[in-house]
């Protein structure tokens, strides 16, 4: 299972806090991942996101992000198929 959850600039606290909630759930330690994605965030996405929150011009600012999300399309699933591939070899390691 995957969850995406964009926190702009306040990555540390909202990290912290998503750790501390898993960790009222007893869910184990190890089976959540924590993966940074501002790599395959691009340009479009970015004011597309400002649009939308900041200056609540939606009409604007989702378009933007669906097409910039379209562009990053690839970069995005190689970057999931690159975290499954590091489980995979976390797991067999652990074995």
């Amino acid at each position: 299972m995957v969850f995406s959850v964009g926190f702009e600039t306040a990555s540390t606290p909202v990290i912290k806090a998503v750790k501390n909630l898993f960790a009222l759930g007893k869910v184990e330690r190890g089976k959540v991942t924590y993966v940074e994605t501002r790599e395959v965030i691009n340009t479009l996405m970015v004011i597309g996101g400002i649009c939308s929150r900041k200056l609540g011009l939606t009409f604007v600012g989702r378009p933007l992000v669906s097409w910039g999300t379209q562009l990053a399309y690839k970069q995005i699933v190689a970057l999931v198929e690159e975290t499954e591939w590091k489980l995979k070899k976390r797991e067999q390691k652990g074995q």
